[in-house]
């Protein structure tokens, strides 16, 4: 069960509180500078206990104290204050617009505060629980009331249990929910509110189907003996099940799970055992390909590992680099990285490319489309980007695999260079500067202009196409995309901005 704590700790951030002032937000007057403009959200408190992003960075919470007060501030605006916060309780929802966490009253008694509104008091929350549905119109979590824990979803609480495991909530569609429930000893899951068969534990992540319409886990039922469980169905027993299968092709009408028996693991796929192996999968499991039609894995026997796929064996190789393979955006194309006599390989749609001493794990990336395929490689001490077969320049650091454009057709990276480090775009360098921020670069949706949050010294400026912004103090939310450009939030003189780029 997830422990839970009442105290929101201290957190490193990347703000700068120089010269901080805790007075009322100025006017909101935009700060026009080229083809920037800035817009003040307000002061940066006092003190900062931890620093929240939004996913699409485009929205920043600051939890902060003052006078044995606790409260977050979201892009600037205050909430309620409160005697105390959760560690780690702060949530913002998938689309940003909301936010959520956890808070300790007067009373010493705990709530989940949603856009400012707080809900049921309960003794405590469980840290890690809070959960927004995919739409972010939904939200729930795990909360104590004496001896008993309860899911709360909707503000409505489940019937007692002596203890719970979330890692899935809510279906795709935002419409359903699953949740992992213990009593008297035993575990079921628990789906759209019913109680499923009771095991001994249940393995690994629940899941549903992209489309929503079914669920499956794993779980331990009898002395050591593991079942995948599908809409509710019980699969053959295995000594074991690996982890992160069962699973769900992309258009929900194929799934898929790897067993154990005795020393040798086999794929199961849509209920038919496939050949055993001394091990499948290296670093991850089977992948379907986006459009369902596909599936690959790697395996190993004996001194050997294979990839296969569509049930072919299409190479053997001394390795395979964990994680590496993947399938392109349109399902025609295969790519993974291979070890060979002492080198490494990418293999790219069943042929052997250059050799080099090393290639990064989770650097091989297909464009977004599927037409080009980037990865980072190493040869002694300088490191280079390759994108379909051609080596970049060499550096002494690859920061970032191939950033593809949306339309596929520009490529760029972060390159490093004794202690410079320069943002490399369609294979031309960009001037050098100290650092780059997090989250850069990022190409805008037309693919058109490219920025980056860039330092010099202890100033940050964003760079768009060459074009360069006001300085900041501190980059506090990583550049993002939006439908009229660039938007970002830096931090300058104790504030907080909004900075905007249009074309």
């Amino acid at each position: 069960m997830a422990k839970h704590t009442y105290y929101i700790a201290f957190a490193v951030i990347i703000l700068s509180t120089a010269g901080l002032c805790c007075g009322q937000s100025e006017a909101n007057e935009p700060n026009k500078i080229g083809g920037f403009s800035e817009e003040l959200l307000g002061p940066i408190p006092q003190q900062v206990l931890g620093v929240v992003r939004s996913r699409d960075n485009r929205h920043i919470a600051i939890a902060t104290a003052k006078d044995n007060k606790f409260q977050i501030v979201v892009d600037g605006k205050a909430g309620p204050e409160y005697a105390g916060l959760m560690d780690g309780g702060i949530v913002f929802s998938p689309n940003g617009e909301r936010i959520a966490y956890a808070a300790k009253k007067d009373n010493n008694k705990m709530s989940v505060v949603v856009d400012d509104k707080s809900g049921a008091e309960y003794d405590s929350i469980a840290k890690g629980t809070i959960i927004f549905s995919p739409d972010s119109s939904r939200i729930g979590y795990v909360a104590k009331k004496g001896n008993n824990w309860h899911v709360v979803i909707d503000e409505q609480a489940s019937e007692s249990y002596g203890g719970f495991a979330i890692n899935t909530l809510f279906s795709p569609d935002s419409r359903r929910t699953m949740y992992v429930a213990e009593k008297m000893g035993k575990w079921v899951v628990v789906i759209d509110g019913e109680k499923g068969p009771e095991y001994e534990r249940i393995k690994g992540n629940l899941i549903f189907s992209p489309d929503s319409k079914h669920t499956a886990y794993a779980a331990q039922s009898g002395y050591n003996k593991v079942q995948a469980v599908i809409d509710g169905n019980a699969g053959p027993q295995y000594d074991d099940i690996m982890d992160r299968t069962p699973a769900f092709s992309p258009d929900s009408q194929r799934t898929i799970y790897v067993g154990k028996k005795g020393m040798r693991w086999q794929i199961i796929v849509d209920g038919n055992a496939g050949p055993e192996y001394d091990s499948i999968g290296k670093g991850a499991p089977p992948i379907f390909s986006p459009d369902s039609k596909r599936l690959a894995y790697t395996a190993r026997d004996e001194y050997k590992w294979v990839v296969v796929v569509d049930g072919n064996v299409a190479g053997e190789y001394a390795d395979i680099l964990e994680g590496s393979l993947i399938f392109s955006p349109d399902s025609k194309r295969i790519a993974c990285a291979a070890g060979k006599s002492g080198k490494w390989v990418a293999v790219v749609d069943g042929k052997e490319e250059t050799e080099y001493d090393n290639i990064l794990a989770g650097s091989i990336v297909f464009s977004p489309d599927s037409r080009q395929i980037g990865y980072v490689a190493q040869t002694e001490s300088r490191q280079m980007v390759v994108i379909d077969g051609i080596a970049g320049g060499g550096y002494a650091r690859i920061g970032s695999t191939a950033i593809f454009s949306p339309d596929g057709k520009r490529a760029a990276y972060v390159a490093q260079k004794g202690t410079k480090t320069a943002i490399i775009i369609d294979g031309q360098a960009e001037p050098e500067c100290d650092g780059v921020g997090s989250g850069s670069p990022i190409f805008s949706l037309d693919s058109k202009h490219l920025a980056y949050w860039a330092a010099n010294g202890r100033r940050w400026r964003i760079v768009v196409d060459g074009q360069t912004s006001a300085e900041y103090d501190g980059n506090a939310c990583a550049v993002a995309a939006n439908e009229n450009g660039f938007e970002a939030i830096g931090s300058r003189d104790g504030k907080l901005y909004r900075v905007f780029w249009k074309p």
